[in-house]
């Protein structure tokens, strides 16, 4: 298997051994105004994986396929090596970036989400909203103070990607893919919002 989401060895000193992004949940009060947000949670992680697994048998099939070719059917196996590149392109750009851009987006939408419970009566601006949200919540003592996800997802990696993939930059689309380890962006989403939970909590904010 060559999928992209792969499973993780984790050792810290609250948890020990492999887990896959399906083992992480949210964590929202499941009676409480911003539930959803683990519904969707759940779904992006479910189509991430199916997209991942997918394009994974897809390509192994056709690889299968090209080996156990016929030598008399040399044109099949042209029609084979074909597919199998295609189905290669198409892997190690637009799968791998879909996953990213999905998940990033899922950030940007609880971070709305939470703000609009929080702030219902200020409307956010046409532009900028990530960088609103960033301020208000800062203020309001809810915005992680040592946020490597924000670095990462929202500011470099989510830029690089989004742009790249947008305006059709393949090439520099490839080049910037091998940098992202999907697990570990998965994980610092829900590390990132966790932390806004648990500062929401401690502020009697319980949503």
């Amino acid at each position: 298997m060559t999928m992209h989401i792969k499973p993780k060895w984790i050792q810290d000193p609250e948890v020990v051994g492999e887990f896959d992004i399906t083992d992480y949940s949210l964590g929202f009060d499941e009676h409480g105004r911003l539930r959803h947000l683990n519904v969707h949670w759940d779904a992006i992680v479910h189509f991430c994986k199916t997209l991942d697994g997918a394009q994974d048998q897809a390509k192994q099939a056709l690889a299968r396929a090209l080996s156990n070719a016929s030598p008399e059917d040399p044109e099949g196996s042209v029609i084979l090596e074909g597919e199998l590149a295609c189905a290669t392109i198409a892997d190690e750009t637009l799968t791998k970036a879909t996953i990213f851009i999905v998940l990033c987006s899922f950030k940007e939408f609880a971070l709305k989400e939470l703000y609009c419970q929080l702030k219902a009566a200020e409307p956010l601006p046409p532009k900028g909203v990530f960088n609103h949200i960033k301020e208000i919540f800062t203020e309001m003592g809810l915005w992680p103070e040592d946020n490597k996800s924000s670095g990462r997802l929202s500011e470099n990696a989510y830029e690089c990607v989004r742009n790249n993939f947008a305006h059709g930059d393949w090439a520099a689309l490839k080049k910037a893919l091998p940098n992202l380890d999907l697990h570990d962006e998965f994980l610092e989403v829900i590390g990132f919002l966790y932390q806004i939970r648990e500062r929401m909590e401690s502020k009697g904010l319980n949503l």
